[in-house]
């Protein structure tokens, strides 16, 4: 980066979303340790898609584009206007409104990708999975595995909200643990999605024989405990499909019954 020169808008969303080359990456963040105007956009971008990603993973339901915008203009509005906030503003504009789409673009991607699969794999920006600090011990000293804890109507109101299901039909989901409880898993909304109870091929019931064969695996020393969840969280047909070695369902999988439907 020669002497002079500013970082574009476009290397700092990147910058922002870790997706820089690590070459680049270290070029940009030295020249972000010399220059303060950097700096100062740097900051006022990482903001404001922090505050777009933190409205994705609250209570309301994810808004559009339009909606976060307005939010954004208003919150900008209500900033110091000092004369280094005015200076950025221009250039500050044109990689909001980038961030903004590349943002709504991928909710709105992953959301129809769930609906259009069945919710089988839940959108990864609203349920990357959340676990709390617990002991392979710990979690192997419990009764064999069990029913998960039941979650609360306010909860599952709020899940379904997320996924954009307004009226869920009873007995059609089952709101699951993404990483269940018995292998440390948290009763959070970042850990929770609609999945299909008993239809499709990849439903929760067929879930929660793998969620057992883990928990298994882990408490007989043949698997450790994050490796566990993170299976669970990242992709866990590909975890089920590995561990029972098949690339459907088995037979007895498909009728399996653990954890209660949504009434």
């Amino acid at each position: 980066m020669h002497a002079g020169e500013h970082i574009s808008d476009q290397d700092l969303i990147l910058y922002v979303d870790a997706e820089l080359p690590a070459l680049r990456r270290i070029a940009v963040s030295r020249h972000l340790d010399a220059c303060a105007q950097c700096r100062a956009q740097h900051a006022q971008l990482r903001e404001a898609m922090t505050g777009l990603t933190a409205a994705i993973l609250s209570s309301e339901p994810v808004e559009g584009g339009a909606a976060a915008q307005h939010r954004l203009r208003t919150r900008l509005a209500a900033a110091p206007k000092t004369p280094s906030f005015q200076l950025h503003m221009a250039r500050l504009s044109a990689a909001v409104a980038i961030a903004l789409a590349l943002i709504g673009a991928s909710v709105a991607l992953q959301t129809r990708n769930a609906e259009q699969s069945g919710l089988t794999m839940p959108n990864p920006v609203l349920t990357p999975g959340a676990a709390v600090p617990v002991s392979r011990e710990t979690v192997c000293s419990a009764s064999e595995a069990e029913e998960s804890p039941k979650i609360a109507t306010a909860l599952a109101i709020t899940v379904f909200n997320h996924y954009g299901i307004r009226n869920p039909q009873s007995q059609a989901y089952e709101v699951d643990y993404l990483i269940t409880p018995s292998l440390g898993g948290s009763q959070d909304v970042r850990n929770l999605w609609p999945q299909p109870y008993s239809s499709g091929l990849w439903n929760s019931r067929v879930k929660d024989a793998l969620e057992d064969r883990l928990r298994a695996m882990v408490c007989a020393g043949q698997l450790d405990l994050e490796q566990a969840q993170k299976e669970l969280a990242s992709d866990w047909i590909a975890a089920y499909k590995r561990h029972f070695h098949t690339d459907e369902p088995l037979p007895a999988h498909r009728s399996f019954v653990k954890d209660r439907a949504w009434e």
